[in-house]
């Protein structure tokens, strides 16, 4: 990036932190008038941005220039999802939601005084219409249920090709199939007279053990930071999520004893890394750690599976996002400092220190996750050079810093939110081919087979995997049902057996962990 735009973009920033929002828009165009291909610029100009539309524009300007740019993509996402519900006044002091549900109330009123009326004259006719009605839509459903059924059955059972065959055996060497002996999915629609959303899959009781965190959009005026939500893993996640405290941010993960939530923050100036207790009654903001190293802008992390390091990704001076790895103390909640810190205390002062794993000029990295022993860390990797463009993932070895790579299909298939398996040599992806506007599941092995078919495979988005603590599941999010909920995927099937959540706004998986657990790998079996 050209210096002089670098420092503009810096004195944005600061200008951003301190308040002054136009000064920080004036610097920012700036730099478009000199660089107007310039995608952080337009990130920057979505945050500072007052109005729906030109955020819009400036988001949709970063993937038209960046396509795999994750932090563009998910700001979108969640301006697409809460904008119908933060349309402007009709009338002044009437919303449009307002207006609506007046309207709504009214025309139902007339309907069933029309009704009433139309009983009362015609009741014989009416009986027999509704009756020649529900017997046609019952034979409708069981149609579409049963070419449903066999789609289902010609889809898992095409021939698996080398690549398949490959990593099927590297997956049995770590799984041991537990097929339910209780529990056959069903295809039959569930009656739900008073829901028009496709139908969930039955509750059952799976035996999950752990805690699952994830960001969830509470009320329509959250946007870039959605409320941290908890709650059990073998539970209604919807019925039963508990709110730590007021705490608002994404990218959120658990330590591994379930006590501590390290995640990201977006600020007007940027994003930020703040670590709190899970009831949110303490926490530390702005965590400092990237001072000593020259970064800024914290974004997507996790913890090691002994909670003794952070990996995250952050800009550095150059504009690229690199990988860094911070350490931690054995007991974090030392570290929180009380919400209702009296006026006269200071904060401890900052632990944190961090060490640059990556120093890429051509390349972003985003969404890291520890093998299981910690020494490896798969990452996404955005390759921004003018020759050869495009999104693959890596695998960066902690101790000597070196980078493997692990696909090499560049934008054919755009890769992001990836979860490396707590047993084993799997990981889990997800990724936007080319021509598709929706992301699917896909597995890996470390050696580099691509399971060719996806999991769970749908028309619709699937996005944030997280493998269960003892690897047998996955959960994701997906707006297979309406918005975005969490579903489970048995790994041992690669089947979706079971919905967490059922809820009208959107809920992003975070982390799954279970502190009196821990994963060990599972013997051999025969397919």
């Amino acid at each position: 990036m050209d210096p002089v735009n670098l420092e503009m973009l810096k004195q944005a920033a600061n200008a951003a932190r301190d308040g002054d929002y136009e000064n920080a828009r004036e610097l920012v165009s700036s730099v478009l008038a000199n660089d107007e291909e310039n995608v952080r610029a337009w990130l920057m100009l979505a945050r500072l941005s007052e109005s729906d539309d030109e955020k819009r524009m400036a988001l949709t300007t970063v993937l038209n220039l960046a396509p795999g740019n994750e932090r563009a993509q998910k700001m979108l996402n969640v301006l697409d999802a809460t904008s119908m519900d933060t349309s402007d006044d009709i009338v002044p002091g009437v919303s449009r939601r307002q207006f609506q549900l007046l309207a709504g109330g009214l025309i139902g009123l007339v309907l069933v005084l029309l009704l009433i009326v139309i009983f009362v004259n015609s009741r014989q006719s009416t009986a027999e219409s509704n009756a020649a009605n529900t017997e046609l839509a019952f034979t409708q459903s069981a149609q579409r249920a049963a070419a449903f059924g066999t789609e289902i059955a010609q889809s898992t059972g095409d021939a698996q090709t080398q690549a398949a065959a490959q990593i099927t055996q590297a997956w049995l060497t770590e799984i041991t199939p537990t097929p339910s002996a209780t529990f056959t999915p069903s295809l039959t629609p569930t009656a739900t007279p008073t829901d028009t959303r496709p139908s969930a899959l039955p509750p059952v009781d799976l035996g999950l053990t752990g805690i699952i965190a994830a960001w969830s959009q509470e009320t329509s005026s959250q946007r870039d930071n959605l409320a941290l939500v908890t709650f059990p893993a073998n539970a209604n996640g919807a019925a039963q999520r508990t709110l730590m405290g007021e705490l608002e941010g994404k990218w959120v993960s658990l330590s591994p004893d379930g006590q501590v939530v390290l995640y990201s923050v977006s600020e007007r100036s940027g994003d930020e890394m703040s670590m709190a207790g899970v009831d949110g009654s303490d926490r530390r903001f702005g965590i400092n750690a990237l001072n000593a190293v020259g970064a800024s802008l914290p974004e997507t992390g996790r913890f090691s599976p002994d909670g003794s390091q952070y990996a995250f990704t952050a800009q550095v001076a150059n504009g690229t996002t690199e990988l860094f790895l911070m350490t931690l103390p054995v007991d974090l909640t030392q570290l929180l400092v009380p919400t209702a810190l009296p006026p006269d205390q200071d904060p401890p002062p900052s632990p944190f220190s961090a060490v640059q794993l990556t120093v890429d000029d051509t390349g972003n990295y985003s969404f890291p996750s520890f093998s299981p022993d910690g020494s490896q860390i798969v990452v996404v990797r955005e390759d921004i050079s003018e020759d050869n463009p495009g999104v693959d993932l890596a695998i960066i070895t902690v101790g000597n810093r070196t980078r493997t790579v692990l696909t090499n299909d560049r934008n054919a298939r755009v890769e992001s939110h990836v979860t490396w398996s707590p047993t084993g040599n799997l990981i889990v992806y997800s990724a936007v081919d080319e021509g598709s506007e929706t992301h699917d599941l896909y597995l890996v092995s470390t050696d580099g087979n691509i399971l060719p078919d996806p999991l769970a495979p749908s028309p619709a988005d699937d996005v944030y995997p997280q493998y269960s603590p003892d690897g047998r599941y996955l959960a994701f999010s997906s707006n297979r049902a309406a918005d975005y909920n969490i579903f489970v995927v048995d790994m041992s099937t690669r089947e979706l057996i079971a919905q967490l959540t059922d809820q009208d706004r959107p809920i992003f998986m975070g982390d799954w962990v279970d502190p009196v657990s821990v994963a060990t790998p599972e013997a051999t079996t025969e397919p």
